[in-house]
């Protein structure tokens, strides 16, 4: 957890969800593909009582990234959300992975305190996607926005990427 401190305040919380489907060569942040587990959400949330009584928490925003953190169960998400106390409107944030999307995981994540949902699409793009060694493709991609719209999730940014090898100013 990663958090903004100001006057022994904490207002902006990141929490990384390090596990992948994939580990995209591109990425540095660091993230392990593999099976989600399990130990680490329960350091997680010791990490997150050590904060509490540490700090005092108003979280404003609060973005799970990653890593793929679409991996993870919308009811475990909910969980770690469940720990902390919110005084006001707040973005709740979590990255997905189109690929991850199912219109089942549409309506489980809707039904959590998550308002906006980062789409990693990258591009529109098959050939970019491929040679960015993405496991969607561009079909993927309209389907998961639009379970998540389907859902009423109204709050989709979509992640994009420029400047590829290749690329031409027509292809943005």
């Amino acid at each position: 957890m990663e958090q903004n401190i100001q006057n022994n305040k904490i207002n902006h919380i990141y929490i990384h969800i390090p596990f992948c489907l994939k580990k995209c060569s591109y990425c540095s942040f660091y993230s392990k593909a593999g099976k989600i587990n399990q130990r680490y959400f329960d350091a997680l949330k010791r990490e997150i009582d050590n904060y509490q009584k540490k700090y005092e928490i108003e979280v404003k925003t609060l973005y799970f990234g990653g890593g793929t953190p679409s991996l993870v169960e919308p009811n475990l998400i909910q969980s770690i959300i469940n720990l902390f106390d919110f005084k006001q409107d707040c973005e709740l944030t979590i990255e997905a992975n189109p690929i991850t999307i199912t219109e089942d995981y549409a309506h489980k994540i809707s039904k959590t305190k998550i308002n906006r949902i980062s789409l990693g699409v990258q591009s529109f793009r098959d050939n970019e996607l491929s040679l960015l060694g993405r496991i969607h493709n561009s079909k993927d991609v309209k389907n998961a926005y639009n379970f998540l719209r389907n859902s009423g999730i109204k709050n989709i940014s979509l992640d994009l990427m420029y400047g590829l090898p290749f690329q031409k100013k027509t292809d943005i």
